[in-house]
């Protein structure tokens, strides 16, 4: 059986509860077992709809959500935007990109990073201990340029710091 037909389209602000939905079962099929359970069970949905009404509810031009549908339910989702911190080396961040696992080598992944991004020269911070996605960003020309942090808002993941 072959996948069905990838969209990706601006979210609306319709879309914010199944994105909250999306996001925490890509936390949880990502970070289980990396994340204290406070970030994974039901009551960080909560958490993940009301960044997605912030999304929604901001009309910053420098702000570049994307959500992937397949068979008109969301899969996916990704946001670019530029950087807030003192040491960015880029002028465009990829704040974050999520496919659900079963969507995994679909193509919606790539078509949400080409929306987000294209080919400009760009940053993002990514769990340190995610070999796939570290495999896909490579793939798609980013390299890690040696800066680490600990990732305050999701209690102390260790991230890498990936540039292009």
């Amino acid at each position: 059986m072959s996948a069905p037909p990838i969209t990706v389209r601006r979210p609306e602000p319709s879309d914010v509860e199944p994105l909250a939905d999306v996001h925490l079962r890509c936390w949880q099929e990502t970070y289980t077992g990396q994340l204290p359970d406070a970030f994974l069970g039901d009551t960080a949905w909560e958490s993940r709809r009301r960044t997605w009404q912030a999304i929604m509810a901001n009309q910053r031009h420098d702000m570049f959500p994307w959500v992937a549908e397949a068979d008109d339910h969301i899969i996916g989702f990704s946001m670019a935007a530029h950087p807030q911190d003192e040491d960015d080396v880029r002028d465009v961040q990829l704040f974050m990109l999520y496919v659900l696992k079963k969507f995994h080598g679909t193509g919606a992944g790539q078509e949400l990073l080409d929306a987000s991004l294209g080919n400009q020269p760009s940053q993002l911070w990514m769990a340190k201990d995610n070999p796939r996605a570290r495999r896909f960003y490579e793939k798609n020309g980013f390299e890690p340029d040696g800066a680490e942090r600990i990732d305050s808002s999701s209690n102390g993941l260790q991230t890498i710091r990936m540039v292009r």
